[in-house]
């Protein structure tokens, strides 16, 4: 058409002197316009080209998405939601049908899914992966032989109880060799020696514990956690003092109450949170002046009633306003001159009514608020 192609330069003269309707000068401007035939154009000449590979067809896809948000934007023709609103269309006939067609076969492309992968083709495979092989469990039946240099290939495989890629000893895989132990127990015993660290870590939770806990000095601290979650008795009093805080933080799970005095100035905060959490209330007073502001809080939340005033000074607010909350009213009426409003606002809740008139001027309104709705609300 005449005046439709860019390089015409008759077509842009004549485009450029006919007056426009002022939305569509001000939403379709002539540059944006141009930039839009040009762009219709080129993916025209891409998509009919023969012969492409697949990069080109991932190019294709890019571009005619672009395309297709033009024809849905630019088409004066599509039936129904896809009409642009008066002002926004194209004087343009031809361009206008050219983007609906193209529009429209963008849709029927991306409605169709590629066919050249197939879901085997972005699995990826293991070392010890066989695609014929069946996972082991009762109704296994195992191809012949195919660990040629396993040594239970004649009396373990046969009977299902380990195979190839889901269940096996000699691979460097945590979760197959637990699977093994698990069926086969009677072989963990022989792996508690296994120069490889995780073997023997999953070997100390199926070998009988007596055997496992020679293992409480092993040189890799995973395999000491395993034993330490098994471990009773002497040897857990051991291990309270191992060098590595993940064993020690098993071991104050696992500690009867009685014996965790032992690790209360243990040097890691995370182990004695551990211990305040479980250790009896009777010894509870002997961890007030921890250096640590979470275990002061864990002791906060455990100190009978009667022994919060011991954390009144503490210098952490937030310990005192966990104190505050829980404490007698008499001591808690001794926190509504502490200097910070949230201990205040903590003790309010406890103090006892005729105590509360001293905050009802309080400098912070929320202070002020609770003391006027627990004084309205009256003894409860």
């Amino acid at each position: 058409m005449p005046g439709a192609s860019p390089g015409n330069s008759k077509g842009r003269a004549k485009r450029a002197t006919e007056p426009e309707h002022p939305d569509t000068a001000r939403v379709w401007p002539q540059a944006r316009r141009r930039s839009a035939e040009a762009t219709v154009r080129e993916s025209d000449k891409c998509m009919r080209r023969p012969g492409s590979s697949a990069t080109a067809v991932a190019g294709r896809r890019s571009r005619s998405s672009a395309i297709a948000t033009i024809g849905r934007r630019l088409c004066r023709n599509c039936p129904k939601t896809h009409r642009p609103a008066a002002g926004q269309t194209l004087k343009d006939k031809g361009l206008s049908q050219l983007a609906c067609r193209l529009r429209l076969a963008w849709e029927n492309f991306h409605a169709t899914p590629p066919t050249h992968l197939s879901r085997a083709d972005t699995l990826p495979f293991a070392l010890d992966y066989e695609p014929d092989a069946r996972l082991a469990g009762n109704d296994y039946t195992p191809p012949a032989n195919p660990c040629t240099q396993c040594e239970l290939r004649e009396d373990t495989l046969p009977k299902g109880r380990c195979g190839p890629g889901d269940a096996c000893l000699f691979v460097y895989s945590g979760r197959q060799i637990d699977r093994f132990l698990a069926r086969n127990p009677e072989w963990a015993e022989f792996c508690l020696d296994d120069p490889f660290w995780e073997r023997r870590a999953i070997a100390v939770r199926y070998a009988p514990q007596e055997a496992a806990m020679r293992l409480e000095r092993d040189e890799d601290e995973v395999v000491r956690r395993a034993v330490a979650v098994r471990a009773e008795g002497p040897v857990l009093e051991r291990m309270a003092r191992d060098p590595d805080r993940e064993v020690r933080i098993t071991v104050a799970t696992r500690m009867p109450p009685a014996g965790l005095a032992r690790m209360l100035r243990d040097p890691d905060y995370g182990v004695r949170i551990h211990v305040a959490r479980r250790l009896p209330h009777g010894q509870l007073p002997q961890m007030v002046d921890d250096p640590d502001p979470a275990v002061r809080k864990e002791i906060a939340r455990r100190l009978p009633a009667f022994a919060l005033s011991k954390l009144a000074a503490d210098p952490e607010p937030e310990v005192r306003a966990l104190a505050a909350s829980r404490m007698l009213p008499a001591d808690a009426a001794q926190l509504l001159a502490d200097p910070e409003w949230l201990v205040r606002a903590a003790a309010v809740q406890q103090a006892p009514l005729e105590a509360l008139s001293t905050v009802l001027d309080d400098p912070e309104p929320d202070v002020r608020l609770l003391a006027a709705e627990r004084l309205a609300a009256g003894p409860t």
